[in-house]
């Protein structure tokens, strides 16, 4: 079974609506819809996986500090190994969970995240977009 142990780096995407004026006749289009643009700057994710699978952890971005917890789900079947997590910002009632499998022949995470609340983008509870995790090299 895989496990996240120690920094690893995390990035999330997600859908943007265009950005039009629509003060203006015809309507002024600021920005080009995007099907995936980034949701959260590059940050970085502390994890600990205990020898059940486990996971807890930390991150920071910005003023805002992470508490995650979760497990790591084993292989069955075809379904490699993966993660499921709960990402919640401290003294806030801002909650993702966050879905994802471990590349084969690699050690990147790919999977989706779901802001559930209070997203600190400002983009509606339900918002979903990929995102990926890769280890820290020192």
């Amino acid at each position: 079974m895989s496990e996240l142990q120690g920094k690893w780096y995390y990035q999330s995407f997600c859908p943007f609506a265009a950005d039009v004026d629509r003060t203006k006749s015809p309507p002024e289009l600021k920005r080009q819809a995007l099907i995936a643009g980034p949701w959260t700057p590059t940050s970085i994710m502390e994890f600990k996986t205990d020898s059940s699978g486990i996971v807890s952890g930390t991150a920071k971005l910005g003023p805002y500090e992470f508490k995650i917890t979760g497990s790591v789900k084993p292989a069955a079947g075809n379904i490699p190994d993966g993660i499921e997590l709960v990402v919640t910002v401290e003294k806030s009632s801002t909650v993702y969970n966050l879905r994802g499998f471990f590349l084969a022949n690699s050690d990147h995470v790919v999977g989706s995240v779901v802001a559930l609340s209070n997203d600190l983008g400002y983009q509606p509870a339900g918002t979903s977009g990929p995102f990926v995790l890769f280890p820290v090299r020192t």
